[in-house]
């Protein structure tokens, strides 16, 4: 573990910590049984450019060699990713050369295929190959930067979703970027927008992976630094509301949405420290709304479980120091597994089969609410189960009521 004490994307030394979420295991580190590290999960803002980053960076060797998120599990995500890879075909309007980086499963890259491009992913997660061998998909098993550019040749799309906020070095992964790219070439990069992470109170976006939450007030900084220009924005709800670039390498005509969104953020009070502290009483209040509710239904005798054993999930769950009696999830891998930190066992679906009475069940990947409550109804029928959502507020809704319409 080391300290980070400038800003990624201006360089800076102005950063001010406002959110801490105590000290906490790794968000995605599944175990059996045995020692679990913890580190600080503190979140600065840098009151130049206001970017927000963790006070700390972890080995990211510990992290990702052996990793259990699955991207493809939900067909959200998978319809998003349809949607992205359509996108961006049209706009180099050819059979394109596909790069994605941190490909996971090869969920984003099996639609490019489906539109006839060539593709090829990056990730490091030795322990995920199989699932893209399984699909001929060829992965580099290796960290994205310079040296791996160099080597795998240049393409005519490079996307990086959910993976530029986990890079502690942003420079090294533009300019790797920069080198694999052809001279019209687009790189695409989406994560988790900043601005929505504060207004809609989603603090469980932060764990040890998420490294950076940026605006585009303080990306564009990076961007521009780095000799890219931001021809496009599209702001999605994947994830609980993401933002995605397109970039193109040099001098470009740049995008009018980037003017225009920064001075959204300015007008939305992002763009000074009080919004950040306002944020963080607001979470803290959320923590003892949802610890009085759940402990009101321990006391009635009610059974509470979760569904979606995910990074976010854990984050909150160690922060609000919850109990349940254990967490569903659709992922086969941490099928067997306990959480970090809580310890709280993860298990099949077809559990809440043989459950008879009510059920309230908090929704631990809530950017999947609909959906999850669909499969629960599916499986259940209970006219009385009732979902626990902690995002942006405190609620419970009755399962039949959530459901994709």
């Amino acid at each position: 573990m080391k300290k980070k004490t400038t800003c990624r994307c201006c360089g800076k030394k102005k950063l001010v910590p406002y959110l801490d979420l105590g000290v906490q295991p790794l968000a995605n580190s599944y175990h059996k049984g045995g020692k679990q590290n913890y580190y600080p999960l503190v979140v600065m803002v840098c009151t130049h450019c206001f970017n927000s980053q963790l006070s700390v960076v972890v080995d990211p060797d510990e992290m990702y060699k052996n990793y259990l998120y699955v991207s493809g599990t939900t067909k959200t995500f998978q319809a998003h990713c349809a949607e992205l890879a359509r996108d961006a075909v049209k706009r180099v309007g050819k059979r394109p050369r596909v790069l994605d980086i941190a490909c996971n499963d090869g969920t984003q890259l099996e639609c490019f295929r489906a539109l006839g491009a060539d593709v090829i992913g990056v990730d490091p997660a030795e322990n995920l190959r199989h699932l893209t061998v399984e699909k001929n998909i060829p992965v580099e098993v290796a960290y994205w930067d310079q040296t791996l550019a160099a080597k795998i040749g240049k393409f005519d799309i490079i996307t990086a979703t959910n993976v530029f906020a986990h890079a502690d070095d942003s420079d090294e992964f533009l300019k790797a970027a920069k080198l694999s790219l052809k001279e019209d070439g687009v790189l695409i990069i989406e994560f988790p927008y900043g601005l929505h992470t504060v207004e809609q109170n989603e603090f469980d976006q932060v764990y040890h992976e998420h490294l950076s939450y940026f605006l585009v007030n303080s990306f564009a900084v990076l961007a521009r630094r780095l000799h890219f220009t931001i021809v496009d924005i599209i702001q999605t709800s994947i994830h609980g509301g993401s933002i995605r670039f397109v970039l193109q390498k040099g001098q470009r005509t740049e995008s009018p949405k980037v003017v225009l969104s920064i001075e959204n953020e300015k007008k939305k009070g992002l763009l000074q420290l009080s919004t950040y502290r306002a944020y963080a009483k607001r979470i803290d209040t959320n923590k003892k709304k949802l610890r009085i509710l759940v402990n009101k239904l321990h006391g009635q005798g009610k059974k509470v479980v979760g569904y979606g054993a995910s990074a976010k999930g854990n984050t909150m769950l160690n922060f609000f120091g919850l109990n349940i009696a254990y967490i569903v999830d659709d992922n086969s891998l941490k099928w067997g597994y306990a959480t970090p930190g809580r310890n709280i066992p993860i298990v099949s679906p077809a559990m809440l089969e043989a459950e008879k009475d009510p059920l309230f069940i908090l929704i631990l990947s809530w950017n999947f609410s609909a959906e999850i409550a669909t499969r629960v109804w599916e499986k259940r029928k209970q006219s009385k189960d009732k979902a626990v959502l902690y995002v942006p507020t405190i609620r419970s809704v009755a399962i039949q009521n959530l459901r994709k319409k």
